[in-house]
């Protein structure tokens, strides 16, 4: 899913792999927090307009990038929905918020299995709900399970969408490929961009940086400022430590959105451009106290 993102971060020694997600411990307490079971729509039944107000929630959820704000909005609009509807709404909201830096919290994964019962009690949309658990199961890493589930599902967009996301997760990269192949021929431009980036993480955790930034510039021609595009685009360029690149789109990223993401990308980057700094003003035989020093009319300048 692209709700993961892989900042790699050099050091003198190796190249350390940080997953820095835009979840935490505080997010999910934050989520559990904000449901309020009273306040679902609790005897409201199914019907075309509550299943408006789930896809926007839905909606919602897929722009997340670490902002609780958009929590909020698509926890509103489940809210707006039936009472399986908001089950189903509680269990994306759950999972979403599970992941932290070591993985998904399964707590969080076991209260979203939860809510995903309750709708199951209830009459509810087969297909949503199906594509829902499938998800789930991915979050336990329980890949075959979940593709079990998608093949038991009718043959849609929805259904080869997600398909393409687990295949991306699980880096079979070649069956990726062939199903993004097709999709990306017959989707809407949103979804393009999704799909891109998807296959675009394969590639970067492949380490074939080539055919992923290829993919990512095709896509940036026609979306040129989009944030999650240049963000994807600056941890390429960070991997392969082209540092004036990866400004450049995490500059552009910020600009347009503030991603926790990317602002921890940003201050990898002031790091490392620091500990250049240090290292020049040793070489040239400076004492620590005359970096300190040097370092402190830097930033002086800079502020001015």
């Amino acid at each position: 899913m692209k709700y993961i993102a892989l900042i790699l971060v050099k050091n003198t020694a190796s190249l350390c792999i940080f997953i820095l997600h835009n979840q935490s411990m505080s997010t999910l307490n934050a989520v559990l927090d904000m449901i309020q079971p009273q306040s679902l729509p609790l005897g409201v039944s199914d019907s075309p307009q509550c299943k408006v107000c789930f896809e926007k929630g839905k909606a919602a959820l897929r722009n997340y990038h670490g902002q609780l704000g958009v929590l909020l909005t698509a926890y509103d609009c489940f809210k707006q929905s039936s009472e399986s509807y908001s089950y189903m709404g509680m269990a994306l909201l759950l999972g979403v918020a599970s992941y932290t830096q070591q993985g998904y919290d399964r707590t969080g994964l076991s209260q979203a299995v939860g809510w995903l019962d309750r709708a199951k009690a209830l009459p509810h949309d087969g297909l949503q709900l199906g594509l829902i658990e499938a998800q789930l199961r991915a979050c336990f890493d329980q890949f075959e399970k979940a593709h079990r589930i998608l093949d038991r599902l009718p043959e849609c967009l929805e259904v080869k969408m997600l398909r393409h996301n687990l295949l991306t997760q699980e880096l079979r990269e070649a069956e990726a490929k062939g199903l993004f192949l097709e999709l990306v021929k017959t989707v809407q431009p949103e979804q393009q961009q999704d799909l891109t980036i998807s296959m675009a993480w394969v590639y970067l955790k492949l380490n074939e940086f080539t055919k992923g930034l290829e993919l990512l510039r095709q896509n940036l021609e026609k979306n040129p400022q989009d944030p999650w595009l240049n963000h994807t685009l600056s941890l390429f360029y960070f991997q392969l430590g082209d540092l004036k690149k990866t400004k450049i789109h995490n500059d552009k990223t910020l600009k347009s959105e503030r991603f926790p993401v990317a602002l921890a990308l940003q201050r990898e980057l002031h790091k490392i451009q620091t500990l250049a700094l240090k290292q020049v003003l040793f070489r040239t035989g400076l004492s620590a106290l005359i970096v300190t020093l040097g370092l402190r009319i830097v930033a002086s300048i800079a502020i001015g």
